[in-house]
Formats: C-alpha cells, sequence, structure tokens
C-alpha cells in the first residue's frame, strides 16, 4: 500500500560529547547517522545546519527537526511541495506545533502564539504579501506571516537550501531570536525567506506535534466553560 507515497530517509543525529543515547535507542545504522561534535550544546543546531550543508545535492529535503517533535502525515511532504509549485521557493511553509492530552482541560492545543512585532522586525516584514489563499480538494485555506514564525524545525527544498547556504550569515553561532534554540531552528530561514504558516482556521494543514504536555498543562477551562461542559 502507499508505494507512491514511498520516500527514502536519512537521519541525521547531531550529538555532543557522550552525552547521548544513541547506543541504548538500537537505531538502523542504515538509515541514522550520528554526528558527533565536541563543542557547547548551545551550538548543536548550527552543527546540524553545517551537516545539511555538507549533504547538499544529495536530497529532495533538507529539514532540520528538534528531537521532541513528530511528524503524523503522510502527506506532509507532498504539501511543502505543493506549496512552492504554486508561491515559489522565496516561501517558506512551516508547521503549526500542537500538544495533545486526555488529562488536562483540552485535547489539543496548537502552541505559537503571536509575539510582540517587535521580536521579529529586525528580521522579518509581515506585511509584505502578508497572506496567500488557494482551494486544496475544494476547500479553501490560507497562509499568513506569522508573529511567531518558530516551529522548532524547517524544511527546505534543494533550491532553497543551495540560497541559504550562500547567504553570508549561514553556520553562524548568532543566537539573536530568543535564544541559541529558537535561533538554530528559525533564524536563519527568517532572514533569507518569507515564513508561512496555516492561518488558524486551517491550521492542521500543516502541523507538527511537540511530545510533550508543559503547555497544554497551562491551560485552564473558565468558570462558563466548565459549566457548559458539565
Amino acid at each position: 500500500a502507499n508505494e507512491a507515497m514511498q520516500n527514502d530517509l536519512h537521519v541525521m543525529l547531531v550529538t555532543t560529547g557522550s552525552h547521548h543515547l544513541v547506543k541504548e535507542a538500537e537505531l538502523s545504522p542504515e538509515m541514522v547517522f550520528q554526528v558527533s561534535v565536541d563543542d557547547d550544546p548551545t551550538k548543536l543546531g548550527c552543527y546540524a545546519h553545517r551537516a545539511l550543508r555538507d549533504r547538499w545535492g544529495n536530497y529532495d529535503f533538507y529539514c532540520y527537526i528538534e528531537d521532541d517533535l513528530a511528524i503524523h502525515d503522510p502527506w506532509f511532504f507532498e504539501k511543502l511541495r505543493w506549496f512552492n509549485s504554486h508561491v515559489g521557493d522565496d516561501n517558506v511553509l512551516l508547521p503549526n506545533r500542537y500538544e495533545r492530552s486526555e488529562q488536562h482541560a483540552y485535547k489539543k492545543c496548537y502552541l505559537d502564539g503571536d509575539l510582540a512585532e517587535r521580536a521579529t522586525a529586525p528580521f522579518q516584514d509581515v506585511t509584505e504579501s502578508a497572506e496567500l489563499q488557494s482551494t486544496v480538494m475544494g476547500r479553501p485555506v490560507r497562509f499568513i506571516r506569522p508573529l511567531n514564525p518558530h516551529s522548532g524545525c524547517f524544511f527546505l527544498n534543494a533550491s532553497q537550501m543551495q540560497r541559504w547556504i550562500e547567504q553570508p550569515y549561514f553556520e553562524s553561532f548568532e543566537s539573536s531570536f530568543i535564544g541559541p534554540l529558537e535561533s538554530a531552528a528559525t533564524l536563519g530561514i527568517m532572514k533569507t525567506f518569507r515564513i508561512y504558516k496555516p492561518a488558524p482556521e486551517n491550521a492542521s494543514f500543516l502541523e507538527i506535534e511537540h511530545r510533550d504536555q508543559r503547555y497544554i498543562q497551562l491551560i485552564r477551562m473558565s468558570r462558563d466553560q466548565q459549566d457548559q461542559t458539565g
């Protein structure tokens, strides 16, 4: 089944020193390649960028993903291909992060609400091509320039990866967007491309699970909502 959707996947797991559980995880050496560095762990993101650069020319997509995120949508990369075939490679589509729970007030919540405009204004102008609209399988779909572009990941096609590599700030250890973790996932992409996310009314068009409950457990129902749900 699903032969038309098959992909070859290679995973590079970037670790520092002996601070990892690679052996205990018993990962397949044919699919997972360990990239070990001897440096400050906060710099692992930049070393991941270098690892992607060193393998440029071998793949259709170059992806960076924090280790607590999970993709469940088998059409994920087809949606990315569709997006760029319609709007070009100047634009990058990022997923909405969410958490889910059976024990807390809500079963599912999206995490990345708006930041103050000043947080990203030095790196992006969200008023430029502020939204895109299209129709997918007869349904209207809208994409917006988010005030919070962070998703903990990015997915670039080969042309986009080449463009980013050519920028003078590639390989920079700059952490001026919130901190090292957020900057590694988002800063270089934000400076190079226009970032979009699916708008709230169709947030699930492209989404990725945050395998934690640190945010959803903070949400509390109002008294009126509690009365409505019994």
